[in-house]
């Protein structure tokens, strides 16, 4: 979303969404996970599964991932 905002993409109605999403799955902790590392999950039972993994968002964040989305926050006007 960095990318696309950097792009122009700021008022695309895709890009609000991703941000309001991405408010949404914000850990408690004020940052932001990757579901499946907090569910210990395999990348193939994900993929081949039904149903997106859900936050827990009692875990810890992490760094890398909470960086990431900082950085699509803070490129946006």
């Amino acid at each position: 979303m960095e990318l696309l905002v950097k792009a122009g993409c700021e008022d695309e109605q895709q890009i609000k969404k991703g941000f309001k999403w991405l408010l949404s799955v914000r850990q408690d902790d004020g940052g932001w996970a990757a579901p499946i590392r907090i569910h210990n999950a395999k990348w193939s039972e994900v993929v081949d599964g039904e149903d997106a993994l859900q936050p827990i968002k009692r875990k810890p964040f992490s760094h890398m991932i909470t960086g990431v989305v900082l950085r699509a926050f803070t490129a946006h006007a």
